[in-house]
């Protein structure tokens, strides 16, 4: 389960009335900004969710979890899109209603799909977002070993339904962007790490950092150019299994001297020499 912290716009700053207007004042506040916001006479879609979630919050009687308190449950707000749209609650412009805002018509509120972004190195680590849903604003907890593409969902976030045990779910994709010096397939962590010739050729001791982790690893003599080491349990941390990790592939470059000295060279050609005599 991802770590959540919900944190609500107060209802009664949306709907522009005080904490102690009355159940008509809030009605009238109500009615003014959805006739002015309504999507069917031209208003903003969004504006409108809000301040119907809003007034839902201030007297839906089932909203127990309202952190505001306050409010009446004499409301119905079916009364109210009556007394605007002419029409019953439970009738077609009902279902129209739940259509377009997120109802089905067994009152399920739909999911919602968003996308995030984050580094390779937090995908690696784990980390946390903010993300704002309606009136809503979530910290999301991201867990170590996230993949590019990998979806999260956090039950009861989406759409709200008719009622709470109702509402959607939120989707989210996760983006993990690249990074230079590593990458992660369905075979493990990758990374290349450069050697001298004379290392390559007489063997060594390897040593290098992914982010704050140091990893010690031996490399053979003899070590052929683009030779792949595997390091095992070194690699990509596996998702939701705390302190495990996959293999790691260390490709191996061997950087040859551009320049050499006459004494080296001399020594190649003996080498040469001794090799040619085998």
């Amino acid at each position: 389960m991802h770590t959540i912290i919900l944190e609500m716009k107060d209802p009664y700053h949306i709907l522009g009335v005080s904490r102690n207007a009355s159940p008509e004042e809030i009605k009238k506040a109500y009615r003014k900004l959805a006739l002015k916001h309504h999507p069917d006479k031209g208003g903003d879609e969004d504006k409108f969710k809000e301040i119907s979630t809003a007034y839902d919050e201030i007297t839906n009687p089932k909203k127990q979890h309202n952190p505001f308190g306050g409010g009446s449950s004499n409301f119905d707000v079916g009364d109210i899109f009556e007394q605007m749209f002419g029409g019953r609650q439970n009738g077609p412009f009902s279902d129209e209603f739940n259509q377009r805002y997120g109802w089905s018509n067994s009152g399920k509120g739909r999911s919602v799909y968003m996308n995030i972004q984050i580094t390779f190195e937090e995908a690696y680590k784990g980390t946390t977002r903010q993300i704002g849903i309606g009136t809503r604003n979530l910290k999301i907890s991201i867990k170590p070993g996230v993949r590019s593409g990998q979806k999260l969902k956090v039950p009861g976030y989406g759409q709200r339904g008719m009622t709470e045990d109702l509402n959607g779910d939120l989707i989210i994709t996760v983006t993990v962007l690249d990074d230079t010096h590593l990458y992660v397939d369905n075979k493990g962590l990758h990374t290349i790490y450069h050697v001298d010739l004379f290392d390559a050729i007489l063997g060594t001791q390897g040593m290098l950092s992914i982010y704050d982790t140091t990893i010690k690893f031996e490399i053979p003599g003899g070590v052929k150019y683009g030779s792949q080491l595997r390091i095992k349990e070194k690699g990509w941390p596996v998702y939701n299994q705390p302190g495990k990790k996959g293999d790691l592939y260390i490709t191996i470059m061997v950087d040859i001297p551009q320049e050499f000295t006459e004494e080296e060279l001399k020594l190649f050609k003996e080498i040469k020499k001794i090799r040619n005599k085998s």
